[in-house]
């Protein structure tokens, strides 16, 4: 290839044409224009000079030159200076060669640089004004002085000079006004001066580096500008902290992954891992890089829902590492057990699991395992084969002696402390116990476990693996299945992600979770060095830890003590986590003091609002706090008793250290708005800030990337539908005698609608209290209420689903028609015949006036004694298994929108509205 065609290639791809400019022009025309401006400021003192002393001789000036391309050439330089403060610094490795604003030196040399040419200019721009308007005006001015002999000045050439130094004198004050103002503010003005950047540039000054790992987190509030997070600063880890549906999945988590998929896609060495509980990321993670063009080979999902995932066997690995991953997998599902039983079945765990590893290897699986739990039989069957193999060994040769040493160890641990052999003495001889006839081991000794009464909890966890078909089959592998290799993901990296099914597995997806994670960090940490030589002859290679980024949704179901380890060495490795919660509170609650140690180990942080008050001033404070000057305004007068009284303003300003954030700040975030703080490249902390966030298929920096509109899960918010809400709300609204939704008479007659207020059931509440009604005891009347055609479905789809009958009319009715009944016909509805209203209802009546009959007395109440003659009863048919159910799926709805109404928007029931809660219950009671 040409260097034509090497050039032409580059300019095709946006990304290296993008980056030269950020990173190397900026900073170049900088550094050009600068130069240009000391000699431009050369040029316009030495004008400032030629016109205020009159020099005759050539020097260069700006005296001809045209207003309009002079002012250009006055504002220049401070064009500049603001133009530095976005460049970024060029790098020969770790020497910065050209720096205007990263170091303090650098922002200093391009504010004095240029704007000590910007004062020269505009000394040279006054001195130019006056020799073209004031000169010519009043120096011709004289005085004969034989004629005014009295006068020390004859001439105003004394005047004209002086207007040309005024510039100087007003630049002077200037600087001593100034001084004064930054020795009085002086934290306060020097951290503004070096980190303020231009506001219309700013979001052009940002570090992203495209073949690493660097991930844009956010946009800052206040200039737009990108928020980088760099690889480096990745492995310091993070905690994204943000109450459900605050959008951290969506607008954090999700785009962080869609820009590393683009660099995985594109071919840069890399990795990342996605552990979640529900399954929504995974498929939008997958969805995104099939999009983006990831290889399949590069794709591993491992979910027990679908029949295609890669295969997870928790026992794969080295003998020493698969141990240790089981055993801690039932510390941490044991915390709150006996101590003395907690170790037992830790010791089980690590040796049965070694003891399989011996004699199967890889291949060991979940079943093998419980086997060997359930089964002491089979365990000294296992033990017995292993001791014939450790002998094999030692008479060939063929194996260390430290490892056979390891495996006889192992072995001794079940024949000293485990397995009990049955025997039995015959006389002066010990015979074994052994198995019936009929018996699978028949004609074999008899064998018990020791350890059998101290391992119900691991024996429990795995038969509930190996009785769970989903997560058994994930566990067990068939010849030719994928299955995954932790140790070759950390070598060549690729899209890992794991969905534990939390509502298929519920209990054990916590233990599925706890397998992944301890084998990912014992994988982790046995990483080969940068640059160590692995694999065999054939194979032979050079290792180099590529990065891997570990993303954990809802971490406090996933947490253990061990992943503090990941969190204080992952950096070593090369392997930065990103941890999402809903509260700080979750922490504490598994175990206890884990918050200050996710705090402590999580440098960047990402906080969400809407979050619980303690989490709030916890983030508050790690914001740290910021110098703000406090002004005030106190008012003084005189005593009254003094007859001329008078009135003082007294202005006062201090300076005063408050949060950068308060509580209040963070809980008021609006959605899709964040409070980052991050870490800097020399690995100080940055200010934290407000940045909003956006969807992955709304960013412009990431649709480029993208062939076609994305659906994702993940942004799509769970809406109610309007069909179910609107039946609901309509009986909601019936039930409570509140509901304004049906037209009126008047309304149905004229065919249209009045434009009438709706109110709220709170505002109908209120209005009721001012206008109280008559609710008579035995009937409920609906005046002027005719049911809209339009909804006359509604009733008919409750009705088909309400088949009770009762009598209304001295006819059998069913029970959603009598409830209707009175909407769609508008006459008085009475009653059937059961029983009397209830005293506390009575009671409710003459006390609150708001209150309304309840479905109860509705629908069971008695009528009036005079209407009711002898024995006369009513029909009221038995509601069969599906009625009834349907019938709890309306009261549900009804209740859930009866909540809703009943809540203000402070979460704080309104008063006098319990008449609606009171009415469902006894209506779940009857019905």
């Amino acid at each position: 290839m040409t260097n034509i065609e090497k050039f032409k290639a580059w300019v095709r791809d946006y990304e290296s044409v993008e980056h030269w400019i950020r990173m190397i022009f900026h900073t170049r025309a900088v550094q050009v224009l600068t130069l240009l401006n000391m000699s431009l400021g050369i040029i316009g003192f030495l004008t400032w000079f030629k016109l205020c002393f009159g020099i005759s001789f050539f020097i260069p000036h700006f005296v001809n030159v045209n207003w309009p391309s002079y002012l250009l050439i006055v504002y220049l330089p401070l064009l500049t200076w603001f133009y530095s403060t976005i460049t970024q610094p060029i790098k020969d490795g770790f020497k910065i060669k050209v720096d205007w604003t990263k170091e303090e030196k650098g922002r200093l040399h391009a504010f004095i640089r240029n704007i000590i040419p910007f004062i020269f200019l505009l000394w040279a721009s006054a001195a130019k004004y006056i020799h073209e308007n004031y000169e010519p005006l009043i120096g011709p001015i004289r005085v004969d002085p034989n004629q005014y002999n009295q006068l020390l000045v004859t001439n105003m050439d004394s005047l004209i000079k002086l207007l040309y130094f005024l510039p100087v004198f007003f630049t002077l004050i200037l600087l001593v006004v100034y001084y004064r103002h930054y020795a009085i503010n002086k934290d306060i003005l020097r951290d503004q001066f070096f980190k303020w950047q231009f506001p219309p540039l700013a979001r052009f000054s940002h570090n992203l580096v495209y073949d690493q790992f660097d991930v844009i987190v956010g946009w800052d509030k206040k200039t737009k500008k990108p928020l980088i997070l760099k690889q480096k600063q990745r492995f310091l880890h993070e905690l994204v902290n943000g109450a459900t549906g605050s959008g951290k999945t969506s607008t954090a988590i999700l785009v962080r992954i869609a820009q590393d998929l683009i660099k995985i896609s594109k071919g840069i060495p890399g990795g990342i891992v996605v552990l979640e509980p529900k399954g929504d990321l995974v498929d939008d993670v997958v969805k995104l890089a099939k999009e983006l063009g990831v290889p399949d080979e590069k794709i591993m999902v491992i979910d027990p829902t679908k029949d295609q995932s890669t295969k997870f066997n928790p026992f794969y690995g080295p003998i020493g590492a698969a141990a240790e991953s089981f055993r801690g997998t039932i510390t941490a599902l044991t915390e709150n057990q006996d101590s003395f039983f907690k170790g037992q079945q830790e010791e089980t765990a690590a040796f049965y699991t070694m003891l399989a590893k011996i004699l199967f290897g890889n291949l060991t699986n979940i079943t093998h395992i419980q086997q060997m739990f359930l089964d002491a039989r089979y365990l000294a069957t296992l033990t017995e084969r292993a001791r014939a193999i450790i002998e094999e060994h030692h008479k060939n040769e063929s194996m260390s002696e430290k490892v056979l040493n390891q495996w006889d160890g192992i072995v001794r641990y079940f024949e000293d402390d485990v397995l009990d052999y049955k025997t039995f003495r015959d006389k002066d001889e010990i015979k074994p116990v052994l198995y019936p006839e009929g018996h699978r081991y028949a004609g074999k000794q008899m064998v018990e476990s020791k350890k059998d009464k101290f391992v119900t909890g691991a024996k429990k966890y795995l038969n509930d693996i190996s009785m769970n078909a989903m997560l058994s089959q994930l566990m067990i592998s068939q010849d030719g299945e994928k299955v995954l290799n932790l140790d070759d993901f950390l070598e060549n990296g690729g899209v890992l992600l794991i969905n534990t099914a939390l509502g298929e597995l519920e209990e054990l997806s916590l233990l599925f979770g706890q397998f992944f994670i301890r084998q990912f960090q014992s994988a982790v940490f046995r990483r080969p060095k940068d640059g160590a030589e692995i694999g065999s002859d054939e194979n032979k290679r050079i290792y180099k830890r590529i990065p891997i980024f570990f993303n954990v949704d809802e971490f406090p179901l996933y947490i253990n003590q061990a992943f503090e380890r990941m969190l204080t060495l992952g950096r070593s490795y090369n392997v930065g986590s990103l941890i999402a919660i809903q509260s700080l509170g979750q922490l504490e609650t598994v175990i206890k003091g884990y918050r200050q140690t996710i705090m402590t180990n999580a440098s960047s942080k990402t906080v969400f609002g809407r979050g619980v008050v303690d989490d709030n001033k916890i983030f508050s404070e790690t914001f740290l706090e910021d110098k703000f000057v406090e002004e005030s305004l106190n008012e003084s007068t005189t005593p009254v008793t003094i007859e001329k009284q008078q009135w003082g303003y007294r202005h006062n300003t201090q300076k005063i250290l408050a949060p950068a954030f308060t509580p209040s700040d963070i809980a008021r975030l609006p959605f899709k708005h964040m409070i980052v703080q991050l870490v800097n490249e020399d690995e100080s902390l940055e200010d934290a800030r407000i940045a909003t966030g956006t969807f992955v298929s709304e960013s412009k920096f990431l649709k480029r990337y993208f062939k076609k509109q994305l659906d994702i899960k993940s942004e799509q918010s769970e809406e109610t539908d309007d069909t179910e809400y609107n039946l609901v709300d309509s009986a909601l609204g019936h039930l409570s005698g509140l509901s304004d939704e049906f037209p009126t008479m008047e309304n149905a007659e004229s065919g249209g609608t009045k434009d009438t207020k709706v109110e709220s059931p709170n505002e109908t509440l209120a209005s009721n209290e001012t206008q109280p009604k008559d609710i008579d005891e035995h009937e409920t009347t609906v005046d002027n209420q005719t049911a809209d055609p339009n909804d006359k479905w509604r009733f008919n789809d409750i009705t088909d689903d309400i088949d009770s009958t009762y009598v209304f009319e001295d006819k059998e009715v069913s029970q959603g028609t009598l409830l209707f009944k009175e909407v769609e016909t508008g006459v008085i509805a009475k009653p059937p015949k059961q029983k009397k209203l209830s005293e506390a209802t009575v009671e409710n009546q003459e006390d609150k006036s708001t209150q309304q009959l309840s479905l109860q007395d509705m629908i069971t109440s008695p009528p009036n004694s005079e209407e009711t003659s002898g024995n006369e009863s009513h029909i009221h048919s038995i509601p069969d298994k599906e009625t009834n159910e349907s019938v709890d799926s309306l009261l549900k709805a009804v209740e859930e929108a009866a909540a809703s109404r009943n809540f203000n928007k402070d979460n704080q029931k309104v008063p006098n509205s319990s008449g609606i809660t009171e009415n469902l219950e006894i209506v779940e009671d009857d019905l």
